[in-house]
């Protein structure tokens, strides 16, 4: 074996000490350094340029280039290996992966399995699932006021100091919402409606809902069994009443207090 002792190697013309070696074992290289071959470094290395793996040319602070190769593998001979996005201070910070899909995979083996795609066209798909109408594109929750009126002339409703109030969450195109309201008078006339649902539910028999309604002194018709809130379309839910051995039908602007809920497919 051939060993090298020396504070410095110098270009050939002599110009620059492009490496030097420190009373500290510190080694700084001035310019471009290549390495060919396999490399073991027990300290750190600093570098202000940019590192390229597989490219003579890096584009960025850390490029790698492995053709059809696994490009980037973090190993660890303990414990999980973790990967940090931390700034200079060592907080973490936000980690941006661009690609046209992001791919999860998990399980055993060198590679491992698709659990879970966030697709160029937005969504997230499980298990492999690359259909779009499958992917999970929108999840939301918030607050909203629903506005009750009548069907064949909207009146003026007026609350009690309990008010209207809804809420909502939505996963994909399944819209949940509820609320409470007491309703002190109103003065519209026809079925009675509920408008500014947050989301339009989806048109056609195929996406036809119905959900509970819970009341408090509301007068109702004789033969009206019970009430449902029902969607078909739009946003205004209805309300209708089932009677024994009838059709169903509307139910009126009526005072009182209502607890209600329904679930719905959105029209998008």
């Amino acid at each position: 074996m051939s060993k090298l002792k020396t504070n410095t190697i110098r270009h050939v013309d002599g110009s620059n000490d492009n490496i030097t070696l420190d009373s500290s074992q510190n080694v700084t290289v001035e310019g471009n350094a290549t390495v060919d071959g396999t490399s073991t470094l027990t300290g750190n290395v600093t570098c202000s340029g940019n590192v390229g793996v597989g490219t003579s040319s890096p584009a960025d602070k850390f490029h790698v280039v492995a053709g059809s190769q696994r490009n980037f593998v973090v190993r660890s001979t303990g414990g999980e290996p973790l990967l940090y996005a931390q700034n200079d201070s060592g907080n973490v910070e936000n980690l941006t992966i661009g690609g046209n899909n992001v791919i999860f995979k998990a399980g055993s083996g060198s590679t491992g399995s698709e659990v879970a795609r966030i697709s160029e066209n937005g969504g997230i798909t499980f298990n492999g699932d690359t259909a779009a109408a499958n992917g999970l594109d929108d999840y939301e929750e918030g607050t909203f006021t629903p506005n009750w009126r009548g069907g064949s002339t909207a009146g003026t409703t007026t609350y009690t100091a309990n008010g209207s109030h809804g809420s909502y969450t939505k996963v994909g195109r399944i819209v949940n919402v509820g609320g409470y309201v007491d309703i002190q008078s109103a003065t519209g006339t026809g079925p009675l409606l509920i408008d500014n649902l947050p989301f339009a539910s989806a048109s056609g028999d195929a996406y036809l809902r119905t959900g509970s309604f819970f009341s408090n002194n509301v007068n109702y018709e004789d033969d009206h069994k019970w009430l449902v809130t029902y969607a078909s379309g739009g946003t205004t839910m209805k309300i209708y009443a089932a009677r024994d051995g009838q059709s169903w039908e509307p139910h009126d602007v009526s005072t009182g207090a209502f607890i209600w809920s329904l679930t719905y497919i959105s029209a998008s």
